[in-house]
């Protein structure tokens, strides 16, 4: 039985290691995870790649869900870590792009147009927002 190190679940561990990663390895994960460690930096530390860390991550948080109590509150998984509270800033591509789909969505298809580049319905946005105080 593997010793549990660090808060890392020893049952969780054996439930999660596969043929290829023992348990030591998804204990090694887990708590460089914990640690603040990127995926990326994990699977170089341990020699794996960023998705089959993921992998091994889900797998040892599945273990721990089935082996909890339903009423017993749920340890922070990894994927919380990863997750950041803040919205993104005004004018983020990916905050650009939703709003333009969205505007896209809900404007009537017109017969002639010819295609934008991103830089053009960027500035066309930007234009926009500038002539309504800010609302598009």
């Amino acid at each position: 039985m593997l010793p549990a190190q660090g808060g890392v679940s020893a049952l969780a561990c054996q439930q999660a290691q596969r043929p290829g990663t023992s348990a030591q390895v998804v204990a090694n994960m887990v708590g460089l995870r914990r640690k603040g460690y990127s995926f990326r930096r994990i699977g170089r530390e341990v020699g794996r790649c960023m998705e089959g860390v993921r992998q091994v991550l889900m797998r040892y948080e599945d273990a721990l869900k089935a082996q909890a109590p339903a009423h017993a509150p749920q340890p922070k998984g990894y994927a919380e870590l990863v997750r950041d509270p803040e919205p993104l800033p005004a004018g983020h591509p990916i905050a650009m792009r939703g709003l333009w789909k969205g505007l896209e969505h809900w404007q009537p298809m017109q017969a002639h147009t010819t295609p934008t580049t991103w830089q053009q319905d960027e500035a066309a946005l930007a234009q926009a927002l500038l002539w309504n105080g800010g609302a598009a």
